[in-house]
């Protein structure tokens, strides 16, 4: 089972970036592997606001096919965001964590750690060591855009 880790350092509060993060819609911006992701209006909260529970229908490029995953919210706090996405033949869980830097005192600036499993359905899953080393410069490429969209703004990349 492929699993992927990063860190990214954020200007924001922690609880700024995940707001900012957990708007799974945004995700186009960030990472380009991304080709469309659009929430499901009845799972927002009633302000607008993804929440538990909110869905986002994504069309994702993995390793040269398109493929359609399904990403839930399943945890969401201050510090955290927890996503399950579903796709034919996969799930995922990708966990945003972050950490205020505790010298700013002002809580300005966060520790962003971003965790991916990805489990392959059989007889897919044989090949998961090819798939992880394939896939790993998509994942460096959204992590370096992750850090751009936190630190620049969506308008700015």
């Amino acid at each position: 089972m492929p699993f992927f880790t990063a860190s990214v350092a954020s200007p924001l509060s922690a609880e700024a970036s995940i707001h900012k993060l957990a708007d799974f819609g945004k995700v186009v911006v960030w990472d380009k592997s991304v080709a469309s992701s659009v929430a499901r209006k009845d799972t927002l909260a009633a302000d607008g606001r993804p929440q538990v529970g909110t869905k986002y229908d994504l069309v994702v490029d993995f390793l040269g096919s398109d493929v359609e995953i399904v990403y839930e919210i399943t945890q969401l706090t201050s510090n955290m965001v927890q996503l399950v996405g579903t796709s034919a033949k996969s799930v995922t869980t990708d966990t945003i964590t972050c950490t205020d830097n505790p010298e700013s005192g002002q809580g300005i600036g966060c520790s962003l750690k971003y965790d991916a499993n990805i489990v392959i359905d059989f007889p897919w899953n044989l090949f998961d060591c090819c798939i992880k080393c394939g896939f790993q410069g998509t994942v460096d490429h959204a992590i370096e855009g992750l850090g751009q969209f936190l630190t620049e703004g969506e308008a700015n990349i």
